[in-house]
């Protein structure tokens, strides 16, 4: 059964570089101004004082989070790496609006950001703010996951193919026993796999070694890190306001279609991709 909306969150993977060079180069000072930018346009929004280990911060899931990313390394002078994390946002709502002025805020501190095939996107989807998917709508996920895994193969961006942080759940979990060549009759008995696993730790488990995957069913497990999120790692690197919107319609489109189908009444019949 269709949801009627879904809250959602953003991160986006940056290399960044300032319109004006302050020297030190210190990423913390920039944190906060891109901060204070998107203050100015009346965003909530909060830089990462950068003290202790790097942690999600959940205390700061209704401001946009500007944070460091690891994974991005230490790109080459003037450059510095960011990682910017929205808040948890609506369908209901005008979201796109907050997309817009996450972007015009940017612009206002940093040229548009650069090119990398180590940037990517990562996007959280929930039904609501602590409110959990179902188990029949968590397993209609999965099902959904591995029947169109040949067309989500084919619509992510080179360098999320084949890349460690994303890795397909279809080739680096247990879902690979079943699912090997890929074949219809592989893809139906992966499928009434999913549908035989009991809680949502056995279906994480099914699905994923660990949250370096496509889609990540991590934070859907009872317990401390439990959100109730799905979330769908392959987006490529933003860097503007209109693919930061499509991605986020993209992710959220997938996930109603999986829920609102009926995947247990008809066999897999799965799209082919065209030529053209």
């Amino acid at each position: 059964m269709a949801r009627n909306s879904f809250y959602f969150g953003v991160e986006i993977e940056l290399i960044a570089e300032p319109h004006t060079v302050r020297h030190p180069l210190v990423r913390k000072f920039y944190y906060e101004k891109l901060a204070a930018s998107l203050r100015y346009h009346d965003l909530n929004a909060v830089a990462d004082s950068l003290e202790g280990r790097y942690r999600k911060h959940s205390e700061h899931y209704d401001k946009w989070f500007i944070t460091k990313d690891g994974s991005l390394g230490n790109p080459a002078h003037p450059a510095i790496p960011i990682e910017a994390v929205s808040p948890v946002l609506s369908t209901s709502h005008h979201w796109e609006n907050e997309i817009d002025l996450f972007w015009t805020a940017w612009g206002r501190v940093f040229k548009r950001p650069r090119r990398s095939a180590k940037c990517g996107s990562h996007i959280h989807v929930s039904p609501g703010p602590n409110k959990r998917f179902t188990m029949t709508e968590l397993k209609k996920i999965a099902c959904g996951i591995v029947f169109y895994a040949d067309n989500l193969n084919d619509m992510l961006p080179e360098p999320r193919r084949n890349n460690a942080y994303c890795q397909k759940n279809w080739e680096a979990s247990a879902i690979g026993t079943w699912y090997e060549n890929g074949s219809n009759d592989d893809v139906l008995q992966t499928m009434e796999r999913i549908w035989q696993v009991d809680d949502e730790q056995a279906l994480k488990d099914f699905m994923q070694e660990d949250r370096r995957v496509l889609w990540n069913f991590e934070h859907t497990v009872p317990g401390s890190r439990c959100t109730g999120t799905v979330e769908f790692r392959g987006g490529r690197g933003l860097r503007g306001p209109n693919r930061t919107k499509w991605w986020i319609a993209f992710v959220v489109s997938f996930i109603q279609l999986c829920i609102s189908s009926k995947v247990r009444d008809v066999p897999p019949r799965r799209a082919q991709t065209s030529n053209h």
